[in-house]
């Protein structure tokens, strides 16, 4: 099957091969330095990615100009399962990258315990009966916003929002969540996904920390 390719001239949108996940590891750590996987360490994102971009149900589409990675869309028609199978398939791997982290940072201990009963209890977690999720997007930040002439005034989250969105309605899903921090602490994520037509259901605690689930319906 040839993969899904939105391109204007030297602008493109496609798949995340495994040859790239350095170039994707780099991405996340300055698109979303936050993020928890990005807090867990360069260890931590490079099994991560290992452990599911190889997975059919995981899908992570990237904007580039030319050769570079620009942003990034991680996104699963049944993500519960997704990361199930990676934990599962990886667990001692999994533990030996947590602790390294631990050991070269042990201030990340707090954080580490706070994740475990999410990860324990990814069935019972808040939204599980929606199983398709957009589970994390990123623009490096000086291609945020629609005025970089670099980007032929293309807005790139606008654009992997709209790709993730069309790949998940022609596989047949008609519901997905995503989650982002609450609108105080992140106004533009928040007012960026109401725009793209999720409506925050609630305030839910995930992996240890308060955020905000929005669901999504594809309309007929």
């Amino acid at each position: 099957m040839q993969p899904n390719v939105t391109a204007t001239s030297n602008l493109m949108i496609r798949p995340v091969g495994t040859s790239e996940i350095a170039d994707l590891i780099e991405l996340q750590r300055q698109a979303l330095p936050g993020s928890l996987p990005s807090r867990l360490g360069t260890g931590f994102l490079r099994l991560y990615y290992e452990s599911l971009i190889p997975q059919p149900d995981f899908l992570c589409d990237a904007f580039f100009l030319d050769s570079r990675m620009l942003g990034f869309i991680a996104y699963s028609p049944n993500s519960q399962d997704v990361l199930k199978k990676a934990m599962n398939t990886r667990l001692g791997a999994y533990l030996g990258v947590v602790a390294k982290s631990l050991l070269r940072n042990p201030r990340r201990l707090p954080m580490v315990l706070a994740i475990v009963p999410s990860t324990l209890a990814l069935s019972r977690e808040p939204g599980h009966d929606i199983r398709s999720e957009m589970i994390s997007i990123g623009v490096l930040p000086r291609y945020r916003g629609s005025s970089a002439s670099s980007t032929a005034g293309r807005h790139v989250a606008a654009d992997l929002m709209r790709h993730a969105l069309s790949v998940l309605q022609a596989r047949g899903v008609e519901r997905v969540k995503l989650y982002t921090r609450l609108e105080r602490d992140d106004p533009a994520a928040n007012k960026f996904v109401q725009k793209h037509g999720f409506s925050l259901v609630k305030t839910v605690r995930r992996y240890g920390q308060v955020a905000n689930l929005y669901i999504g319906e594809f309309r007929p």
